[in-house]
């Protein structure tokens, strides 16, 4: 094994080990020094990056390296229990990866701390990787086990003079319910040496429980001050830390909202403070026996808010060893806050609750958002936890915010953190983000490359609900549907194509991108507006009237050099803009054929570009998916006038082609269209009241039931090929329910239970909706029908979607029922319905 870097500097803190000389010498590896005094032979465990991890004395027969190991998930305990048993067995090898050979005087830092311990056990941990990286030794000997901590720069050396100094604060205090190591030497020393607490039956809590409450309660009881925030130490380290995070990718996003947030703060408001550990986790405790076993205190502070240790025991855990998201931690501290010692504290010392979990938010982040932009090379853990603290601040900032939309809040953050990818935002005419209208799309030019993280960035977004995407060779469509109801469409542009014609050139773009006045990374006005061009009259469209106003907005220069360029490439002469706004044959012909000529359009290449294409259209036509919505409901309940507003929001919302089918797919015609004709039988069926057809014939009524039924069984089969594969949004005003309760509308008379046994065979609507009012309000829109019959209707269809929902709820099929009083609450209503069912 080659040691890196790292490992040699910590060797030789450890045992003054400076001219090395390695060696292979019967698979083990032997590092010579002059003037050694011992001898010792260390198994070694490496990290993921092959790093040293713990180091053991080989003669050691038991794995003490595990008194370093945290077994604070299921998964850590079985992985300590299956080291433990190979031990046992003589198969450490298994566990180990490799030996090597250390020679060392008496005078380096491992000797005189196994010497002076009287060791006849040990271990060492090499450090967790950072700028707070120290190396640990545990040690045991007759009377007890310790752990002696070297620091192996100037921040570790700080922590550990805090801790010693905060274990002599929180000793003197002589709490009765927790327990705390004691020291074993001066806290101004360069080796921390404290005495394990770890003891027989002791176990790590997986939750704040009674032991916690009533720790928390006794040292408030001792400590507990009020102080003013902008007296505190504490608010000017949140400060001062928040200044020095870099304004770049997500460091730079977390620290923008931090400053936010902070400058949301009343500094003259006095809080509750006290001594709070700094890192209470469950790694850092044990229970046992009634009392708290606490240790770790290198981040113990005197004066912090209360209950920021109930908070970091929250989110540690809920990150680090349950691997949760933000939404699911923000309702374990919900629940922690309806607690009943919660209240107590709160009521007791006048708490103001969203205030400490702010100051919580702001310490916690800013602190370790500063350590990690500091290390090299990140854990995964670090970007975990960067993005559930970049969910909590986009929470609380935007619960602020009550004007913007969660799809404005999102806008406003994507681009930062795409601060250190390559893009260009294409079409952007706008003064600021703010301004880009509802029903935009973004085209973001990007490297493919870059696909995936952006994506990921997408996806772990606070405000999202849901995100589906739509991969091709040239570009991924991202629809994002966000927790408040809005929508964004997000096109992520790598190559630009139309059909299998390539037509701009996505590097030169990039290489040639602009800072907008808000830090946006646009194209150049040439490229931005080339694209506009190209975009609009390849769909055979004119340029809209907006970007026709923009361009002629620029100055003089800029647009003759635009006019210009345009007369180089595609030999075309126009005087203004102007000429552009309505499609011009000649002048799509002249850009096509500017095209066909590219490069990348020309060879062997083409034919790659052709099956691309082709591969594209079959997965459009095989993966794209409408969904069909049903409205049910007597008549005067207000279907039409919700359906046409419904058709008109998702038109221009979702950009989806929006179909209304009457009753039934309609495939086969009405049957008195053929005594009357389809015109004739569409007359008398507007011009007839609803179910005042005569028909009393049970053989009559099966025979037209069976009719409209096969109109259903072979229509939807028609209407998911013609409708549904194509992507659009199917509306039924009207669906097969009404054979079920009010078949008399159809003109048939006959039991309900076949009806309803028979719909198992129909196609399901992704939402069915149901639109009820009480009689009095139905009668005043329409008089077709009785108060009776609308209250006796009203109740079956209520029945019948209640029983769906039980039924089919394992299926993609949702029943909902609303009043239709308010029209724009119930427009609301199914538009969120509608996100969750799509």
């Amino acid at each position: 094994m080659k040691f890196n870097y790292e490992d040699v500097k910590i060797l030789e803190k450890l045992f003054g080990v400076q001219d090395w000389d390695v060696v292979e010498n019967n698979d083990e590896e032997t590092i010579k020094t002059s003037n050694n005094t011992t001898t010792q032979s260390f198994d070694y465990i490496t990290n993921r990056d092959a790093s040293l991890r713990w180091l053991i004395p080989s003669e050691h027969s038991q794995a003490y390296f595990l008194n370093f190991y945290s077994a604070a998930s299921f998964k850590a305990k079985c992985y300590v229990f299956i080291v433990q048993m190979l031990y046992r067995l003589g198969l450490k090898s298994k566990i180990i990866n490799g030996s090597i050979l250390l020679k060392y005087n008496d005078e380096c830092k491992y000797a005189k701390i196994v010497e002076g311990s009287n060791a006849q056990k040990s271990a060492i941990f090499m450090g967790t990787v950072g700028p707070n990286r120290k190396a640990i030794v545990w040690t045991q000997n007759e009377i007890r086990e310790a752990f002696y901590k070297i620091p192996l720069n100037e921040a570790s050396q700080r922590l550990i003079q805090n801790e010693a100094i905060g274990l002599e604060n929180i000793s003197a205090l002589e709490l009765e319910l927790s327990i705390v190591p004691k020291l074993l030497n001066a806290p101004d020393v360069d080796v921390l040496g404290v005495e394990s607490i770890k003891r027989n039956n002791a176990v790590r809590p997986n939750k704040l429980q009674l032991e916690h409450h009533l720790f928390f309660e006794e040292l408030y009881s001792k400590v507990l001050s009020y102080q003013k925030i902008d007296e505190l130490t504490f608010f000017d380290k949140i400060e001062q830390q928040i200044n020095q995070i870099r304004l770049e990718g997500i460091f730079g996003v977390i620290a923008d909202k931090l400053s936010q947030l902070a400058n949301e703060i009343n500094t003259q408001k006095n809080i509750p403070v006290s001594i709070v550990h700094g890192d209470f986790t469950p790694w850092n405790q044990y229970l046992r026996e009634g009392n708290l076993y606490l240790y770790d205190w290198e981040l113990t502070m005197e004066q912090a808010p209360i209950l920021m240790d109930a908070y970091h025991f929250i989110f540690q855990k809920g990150v680090l060893v349950e691997g949760k998201n933000f939404v699911q931690i923000a309702n374990d501290v919900a629940k922690l806050e309806r607690s009943h010692f919660w209240q107590n504290l709160v009521e007791m010392y006048n708490v103001d609750v969203q205030l400490h979990y702010h100051l919580y938010l702001l310490y916690t982040i800013s602190y370790y958002t500063l350590l990690y932009q500091n290390q090299e090379n990140l854990h995964e853990q670090a970007y975990w936890l960067l993005s559930v603290w970049n969910d909590a601040l986009s929470e609380e900032l935007t619960l602020k915010e009550t004007d913007k939309t969660y799809r404005e809040v999102f806008i406003k953050e994507v681009f930062g953190y795409l601060k250190e990818i390559p893009y260009a935002l294409m079409k952007f005419t706008e003064e600021n983000l703010d301004k880009i209208p509802e029903s935009s799309d973004l085209d973001i030019v990007i490297k493919q490359d870059d696909l995936d993280e952006i994506l990921a960035n997408f996806k772990r977004h606070p405000l999202l609900k849901k995100m589906y995407k739509e991969r091709l060779s040239y570009a991924t469509y991202v629809d994002l549907f966000f927790k408040d109801g809005s929508f964004l469409r997000v096109d992520l542009i790598y190559q630009f194509k139309r059909k299998d014609k390539v037509y701009l050139d996505t590097v030169d773009i990039l290489q040639n991108t602009q800072m907008s006045g808000e830090g946006v990374k646009v194209p150049s006005t040439w490229h931005n507006f080339e694209y506009c061009l190209l975009f609009y009259f390849l769909n055979y469209s004119g340029v809209p009237d907006k970007y026709i106003q923009y361009f002629e907005s620029q100055n003089p220069e800029t647009q003759l050099a635009i006019l210009h360029q345009l007369s180089e490439k595609y030999n075309l002469e126009l005087v203004g803009f102007q000429t552009l706004a309505d499609y011009d044959k000649t002048i799509g012909k002249q850009l096509t054929n500017g095209i066909k000529h590219l490069a990348e359009n020309q060879g062997r290449i083409k034919w790659k570009k052709k099956i691309d294409y082709t591969m594209d259209s079959a997965k459009r036509k095989l993966f794209q998916k409408g969904m069909v919505l049903s409205f049910s409901g007597v008549d005067g309940a207000g279907k039409s006038t919700v359906i046409e507003r419904i058709k008109e929001k998702i038109e221009e919302k979702y950009r989806r082609k929006t179909i209304v089918l009457r009753h039934r797919p309609s495939l086969l015609p009405i049957l008195s269209a053929f005594r009357y004709g389809k015109k004739g039988a569409e007359e008398r069926a507007v011009s007839r009241l609803p179910r005042t057809g005569e028909n009393k014939s049970s053989i009559g009524s099966v025979f037209r039931f069976m009719y409209y039924y096969l109109d259903y069984l072979i229509g939807q089969v028609y209407v998911y090929f013609k409708y549904i594969r194509k992507g659009y949004i199917v509306l039924y005003d009207r669906y097969y329910f009404d054979f079920v309760h009010d078949a008399k509308r159809s003109n048939i008379v006959m039991d309900k239970g076949i009806s309803k046994f028979l719909y198992k065979f129909i196609y399901k609507p992704n939402l069915n909706i149901f639109l009820y009012a009480d009689a009095e309000e139905i009668l005043k829109r329409k008089k077709e029908l009785s108060e009776k019959d609308i209250n006796n209707l009203t109740k079956d269809y209520a029945s019948l979607f209640d029983e769906f929902k039980r039924k089919y709820k394992y299926t993609n099929s949702k029943y909902v029922q609303i009043k239709n009083v308010d029209l724009d609450f119930t427009i609301k209503r199914i538009m969120n319905e509608m996100t969750v069912a799509m």
